[in-house]
């Protein structure tokens, strides 16, 4: 296919085509799965700095916010308590008082007021608000959310949320592990992701091989056909300037070769006479517009009635047709089904040394039945055998150049079983003839 550059443009396109939608899909595997696993890690640092801010607003006796007393994870939080609810539990052990897990501990906790200022009764306070444009926008909204990078460098999970018109919390916590983690996971999904990509590049420069092998098949074999009927046209077009030329010149002086000419005119335009109606045939069983007309029929007949039509051949070639046909009701068209038998009978003929002998036998199955034609004449080599359908295609070009053959005899029998619903199979070895096997549905 490469060495056409048509097909070799075309194959280029539909990779890029295919690796373009490829790319896309990996990248898109990529987002979203970066997305899933962020959106995860976010939400739990995001439930973690809700939990400590409740348990700080808890310890500086100020009610807890309805806010956060959200589902975390899927569960409720626990209850916050208020001041009233805190004096009520004095007398509990601390440990049964205690909310949350050790994660809080990395949580960062801050109260302030409108100003900046910090307040520091009853808990420990930074010595400074995270972020007071974040305490400014709580003060405005009653909460905000935000990622700010601290004057170390480090990433923080900011929360800030207003509690009274006088006071707002914030609550942080680092992400740098987060942060890590995803670099890590990004880092891990791009490889993959690029090794993905390669991998289905090679594939798509495959497929698009393999979607394109059939119509390059088929160029090649129109190309074939072009090649091969301009030259079997070429051929009796010659002949027939040659005689007609010859015979004109021989018109006055000598009228009896002038006759022997015109007949050979006339021999020549039988034979593009019967090459043209073999395309036709062909072209129509290629675009299935050939009538077919299957119903019983009774198989002995049909064969019968061929090797009758062919038995003044089989004579002047001093072959034998030992007709060993049993009785079998078929599904086939008749007139289909004798102009293959005539194919193959012509065949064994005309591609045998005189004096053959021709067997037809059958075997009926169940649903089948087999029509096995077969000779002892000189056989075809094994490298002919897989192309011995193609058209134009000839075995041996010697044995076949004075009989007659165009070499679509084959290709217009296996179409017609083709179109029949049935098969057709050959086996040869040099030296030891050839068998064709006809394969054809039994009358339901």
């Amino acid at each position: 296919m490469e060495t056409n550059p048509v097909f070799a443009n075309i194959r280029l396109r539909l990779t890029l085509l295919y690796s373009g939608i490829s790319l896309l899909f990996v990248l898109f595997v990529i987002g979203v799965s970066y997305w899933l696993v962020a959106g995860y890690l976010y939400q739990s640092v995001e439930n973690t700095i809700r939990q400590g801010m409740a348990d700080s607003i808890r310890s500086a006796r100020l009610p807890v916010p309805v806010s956060l007393l959200q589902k975390v994870d899927g569960q409720s939080s626990p209850t916050y308590p208020t001041e009233h609810d805190d004096d009520d539990h004095e007398d509990q052990p601390k440990h049964e008082r205690t909310f949350y897990s050790a994660a809080q501990k990395a949580v960062l906790v801050t109260l302030a007021d409108q100003e900046g200022n910090l307040y520091a009764e009853n808990f420990q306070p930074t010595d400074t608000v995270l972020d007071n444009s974040a305490v400014q926008t709580a003060f405005a909204k009653g909460q905000d959310w935000r990622t700010i990078t601290t004057q170390q460098g480090e990433p923080v999970r900011l929360f800030s949320l207003k509690v009274t018109d006088e006071w707002v919390f914030q609550a942080g916590k680092s992400v740098a592990q987060e942060n890590a983690v995803l670099y890590r996971l990004l880092v891990g999904l791009s490889l993959m992701g690029v090794g993905l990509w390669l991998g289905l590049g090679v594939a798509s420069w495959v497929v698009a091989g393999q979607s394109l092998a059939t119509a390059h098949r088929a160029w090649q074999n129109q190309q074939a056909f072009i090649a091969n009927a301009s030259h079997e046209l070429r051929a009796p077009l010659t002949l027939l300037r040659a005689s007609a030329e010859m015979a004109q010149r021989r018109m006055v002086n000598d009228p009896t070769q002038a006759g022997e000419l015109l007949g050979d005119i006339v021999k020549e335009t039988d034979e593009m006479n019967r090459l043209v109606e073999d395309l036709l045939l062909l072209s129509r069983l290629d675009a299935h517009r050939l009538p077919i007309a299957l119903q019983p029929v009774q198989l002995g007949e049909i064969v019968q009635s061929g090797v009758e039509r062919l038995q003044k051949l089989a004579e002047e070639r001093k072959c034998r047709i030992e007709n060993q046909v049993a009785t079998a009701s078929i599904q086939a068209d008749p007139a289909r089904l004798q102009q293959v038998l005539l194919i193959l009978l012509d065949n064994a003929m005309r591609h045998n040394p005189d004096g053959c002998t021709i067997r037809i036998t059958s075997q009926t199955s169940a649903h089948k039945t087999h029509l096995t034609i077969q000779d002892d004449g000189v056989g075809i080599a094994p490298q002919h055998l897989s192309r011995v359908f193609e058209r134009f295609y000839r075995a041996s070009h010697d044995r076949e150049k004075d009989s007659g053959g165009s070499g679509l005899g084959l290709a217009i029998a296996q179409a017609l079983m083709q179109a029949q619903h049935g098969e057709i199979h050959l086996h040869s070895q040099p030296g030891q003839g050839t068998s064709v096997r006809l394969t054809l549905q039994n009358q339901s």
